[in-house]
């Protein structure tokens, strides 16, 4: 069971990262935000499994 939906995790660290909604992050957080939209896609594919 998941408590916090892995797909929510992305869309929630971007308003973090740029809580003005300009749709622009610094290039590290931009880093940060595919490489954790990468992990969630595995973690979904590894759960459907």
């Amino acid at each position: 069971m998941t408590v916090f939906p892995a797909s929510q995790v992305v869309p929630l660290l971007r308003a973090i990262a740029d809580p003005e909604g300009t749709g622009r992050v610094r290039p590290d957080d931009a880093a940060t935000l595919r490489q954790v939209e990468r992990n969630v896609a595995a973690y979904e594919r590894r759960d459907d499994a």
